[in-house]
């Protein structure tokens, strides 16, 4: 299996359990992780997220530290990276120059759509140059 996996991140819980889900696969095959968290100004404008990169990659962290704890994971440290843009392109573009293998990403995140995937999680799956896993 190649070396990395990429989670696309929006603090959703569709995405809270692509994590737990990265974690866990990642560490059974022995592959490094890495979190994708993607801002756009005009998705972000009634969120409680904060909107600075720093405090953004402390909270995705805390995250990370929590799933840890909960699965009981020992996976080593999860490299966390902080883009601004339109989320599905910059999931994918991020994809591509990071080499991951496999883009773990949830069903549908804060702007579900009822029944089947949301709009940035379908946007992925069809732009995607690599293997998609789509947690419900």
């Amino acid at each position: 299996m190649p070396g990395k996996f990429l989670v696309a991140f929006d603090f959703s819980p569709p995405a809270k359990r692509a994590l737990d889900f990265g974690l866990v696969v990642a560490e059974g095959f022995g592959v490094s992780l890495e979190m994708v968290v993607v801002v756009h100004p005009r998705l972000f404008f009634n969120s409680t997220l904060p909107r600075h990169p720093r405090a953004l990659k402390e909270a995705a962290l805390a995250e990370i530290l929590s799933a840890r704890e909960r699965l009981g994971a020992c996976h080593p440290e999860i490299r966390v990276v902080c883009l601004k843009g339109w989320p599905s392109a910059r999931i994918v573009e991020y994809g591509v120059s990071c080499g991951a293998s496999l883009v773990l990403i949830g069903k549908a995140g804060h702007g579900a759509s009822k029944g089947g995937v949301g709009l940035v999680a379908g946007q992925v799956l069809s732009q995607a140059l690599t293997s998609v896993g789509v947690v419900p």
